[in-house]
């Protein structure tokens, strides 16, 4: 909810690649490429949408992550799923 609530989302292309560049309160920024998910061995919504799992777990279901979507038109969500669909990870370093 932090990235969502307290940081500037601008939709960017890096080294061609679209996504977004989510920059905090201290000035620092990470790219998210949209690098859409995989549902089975099929890619979808690559290029115009991400969907990143987060660490923290889903209240009502142990086990699930909670997650971080985001689309081209500038919706961003954040919500409860599952594991049976295949999401990045953007790993962050201090």
């Amino acid at each position: 909810m932090e990235l969502i609530n307290n940081c500037h989302w601008q939709w960017t292309q890096q080294d061609e690649v679209p996504g977004y560049r989510v920059t905090g309160p201290s000035g620092k920024s990470i790219f998210l490429p949209a690098v859409g998910f995989i549902r089975g061995m099929i890619p979808e919504q690559v290029g115009t949408a991400g969907f990143y799992r987060t660490t923290t777990s889903k209240p009502q279901v142990p086990g699930d992550a909670m997650q971080v979507d985001f689309y081209s038109d500038g919706r961003i969500w954040h919500f409860g799923t599952g594991g049976y669909i295949g999401m990045a990870v953007r790993p962050v370093c201090e």
